[in-house]
């Protein structure tokens, strides 16, 4: 105790190692060629980047203590194996793709669009809900070929092969060609 150490050069050969016990002080560059390995529960710190640590406290964890995060691979890719899970935001800033099968979300949670979140896609357990709140909701099939089209405090419009057939107006509906009935009509 109170007694120091220093070693200006030291290298260790023919599979020989560093075995260093309590706390130990590197004052310059440390260069690792090979794996490290810290037993117990310690930590691993670097005082440069005294913001971050590397624990395990019955799970791994990378903890920073102000700041972000960043996981950064020179390969282009970061990779998660196994399950991920974020209590947090998430927040994606280029194009992804997402190949697992499903999105799973619980009932009344939203998956939302735009700045202003103008647009929402959501289920409350009972119902199925499209929420526009600027603009018209539009539904197209195969090359944009327009099928349904909801215009916001007015009416909604059918398509057939691309082309409006029906629309409902403040009084009733319009149709567009033939309007075939296979019951009675009651006016």
């Amino acid at each position: 105790p109170g007694i120091g150490v220093t070693i200006t050069s030291l290298e260790a050969q023919y599979g020989g190692g560093l075995v260093v016990a309590g706390v130990s002080t590197f004052s310059s560059a440390l260069d690792i060629n090979a794996g490290v390995n810290i037993s117990g529960l310690g930590d691993f710190a670097a005082s440069t980047f005294n913001n971050i640590r590397l624990a395990y406290s019955g799970d791994n964890e990378i903890d920073t203590s102000s700041g972000n995060l960043i996981l950064d691979s020179a390969g282009g890719t970061v990779e998660v194996t196994d399950n991920l899970t974020v209590t947090g935001g998430i927040s994606v800033n280029s194009s992804s793709t997402f190949t697992g099968n499903v999105f799973d979300f619980a009932d009344s949670k939203q998956l939302r669009f735009g700045t202003g979140n103008d647009f929402e896609l959501f289920f409350n357990g009972t119902d199925q809900y499209l929420k526009s709140k600027a603009g018209k909701i539009r539904v197209q099939v195969v090359d944009g070929e327009s099928a349904i089209t909801c215009n916001p405090n007015a009416g909604v419009e059918l398509f057939y092969n691309d082309i409006k057939t029906f629309e409902t107006i403040s009084g009733g509906a319009t149709v567009t060609g033939q309007l075939y009935v296979t019951s009675e009509i009651n006016i």
